[in-house]
């Protein structure tokens, strides 16, 4: 397994989105056609069920960050291409059409593996990822002219797969990943400031985790990689609180490399993914946040795949 990983989705709370459902893009499959893939799927939240739409993305990408406006739109940007470079393109996915475009502006810098994060209707944040080696800038994608820039804050170390959430219209978060082994660091950006600190770190030393978020209560870390196997545990950072804890509840199996999405305050969901010897998955593992109890659904994504990349249109 790469020890670069997914980068899932990324969830601020509101109430009133008006939308409700998930996009997962690209990733690698080792089912025909093998390689990486430009399909997106399209999960519907009410029932529980995916779908293939017909739209794709304009070249394959695996390993990006998913963005969403909470308004019409959702973005995918960067990635690794079909040779396994750094990208710098932004796919926009239109909900209410399921159509997709390439934005005419481009992030400064060529990366895969970041952290994505979402300051509501605002803006976007690309956290940290790989450049041709790991990397500590913050790269913006402003959602009112979709134009990127980067901002001056840096996360503490340079960093690629770690796991991003979104706090509403208050602070983003880069948790756990991979600087010289795994880490349990987190680093928070504070959205009207743009300002990084350090947040309490993970239980587990962890990358290619997915992740979503509770509405601006908490952040969900799934899985992931500790640098000797493929965790199967569920970590939960509370916001307010800034403490991080380790769920009762797991993953059916160590998994690594998944995607993940998270529907407002209702529940997150984690979709495919890695486990050990390579093995491919693609069933789809839901976690009310009422009861935060795993459970497995009946529904699955179209292939095994690792390295998709989700986005919540209700976050």
């Amino acid at each position: 397994m790469p020890i670069i990983g997914i980068i899932a989705s990324q969830i601020s709370g509101h109430l009133s989105a008006p939308y409700s459902f998930a996009y997962i893009a690209g990733g690698y499959q080792n089912t025909s056609p093998v390689g990486k893939q430009t399909r997106i799927e399209k999960f519907l939240y009410s029932v529980d069920t995916i779908s293939t739409l017909s739209a794709v993305l304009p070249s394959s990408r695996y390993n990006q960050a998913g963005l969403t406006t909470f308004l019409n739109a959702g973005y995918w940007a960067g990635g690794a291409d079909g040779s396994d470079n750094s990208s710098n393109s932004i796919t926009k996915i239109t909900f209410s059409t399921d159509t997709v475009s390439t934005l005419s502006a481009t992030l400064g810098s060529a990366i895969q593996s970041p952290a994505g994060s979402s300051n509501l209707s605002t803006a976007g944040y690309i956290l940290g990822g790989v450049t041709t080696v790991g990397s500590n800038i913050i790269q913006k994608l402003l959602y009112s002219n979709e134009t990127t820039s980067t901002i001056s804050a840096t996360l503490t170390s340079a960093k690629q797969s770690s796991t991003g959430w979104s706090n509403g219209s208050t602070a983003g978060y880069s948790a756990g990943g991979y600087i010289s082994s795994q880490t349990t660091q987190i680093d928070k950006l504070t959205f009207s400031t743009e300002t990084k600190s350090a947040d309490n770190a993970l239980s587990q030393q962890v990358n290619a985790a997915s992740g979503y978020s509770n509405a601006g209560s908490a952040g969900y870390s799934t899985g992931g990689y500790t640098g000797s196997n493929f965790y199967s545990g569920i970590q939960k950072h509370t916001f307010s609180g800034n403490v991080s804890s380790v769920l009762s509840t797991t993953l059916a199996e160590g998994l690594s490399a998944a995607s993940g999405a998270g529907n407002a305050t209702t529940a997150g969901y984690t979709f495919a993914g890695d486990t050990f010897n390579e093995i491919y998955v693609n069933y789809i593992t839901k976690l009310p946040y009422s009861t935060e109890t795993r459970s497995t659904l009946g529904a699955t994504t179209a292939h095994t795949v690792y390295s998709s990349t989700g986005l919540s249109t209700n976050a």
